[in-house]
C-alpha cells in the first residue's frame, strides 16, 4: 500500500495504481468507502480498461455493502 500511495502521490489518476489500492482497501482491508473512490477513479481514468469489467462488479457488491 505504501508503494502505490506514493506512486499515485507523483501521478494521481494512474490507473493501475486506483486500479491496486482499490483492490488493497476492499479485499485486504474491506475499507468500502476508500475502496469505492479509487475503483470509481479507475474507470473515469481509464473507462477502457483491462480491469473494467472487474471493477463494474465490485463497485456492484459495495452498493450491496454496508459502507466502512
Amino acid at each position: 500500500l505504501q508503494i502505490v500511495n506514493q506512486v499515485l502521490a507523483d501521478q494521481p489518476k494512474y490507473p493501475e495504481a486506483l486500479y491496486t489500492r482499490g483492490m488493497i482497501e476492499l479485499l485486504g482491508q474491506g475499507k468500502t468507502a476508500p475502496a469505492k473512490k479509487d475503483l470509481d477513479s479507475y474507470l473515469a481514468a481509464a473507462p477502457f480498461g483491462a480491469h473494467k469489467q472487474t471493477v463494474q462488479s465490485l463497485l456492484a457488491m459495495i452498493a450491496e455493502a454496508p459502507s466502512k
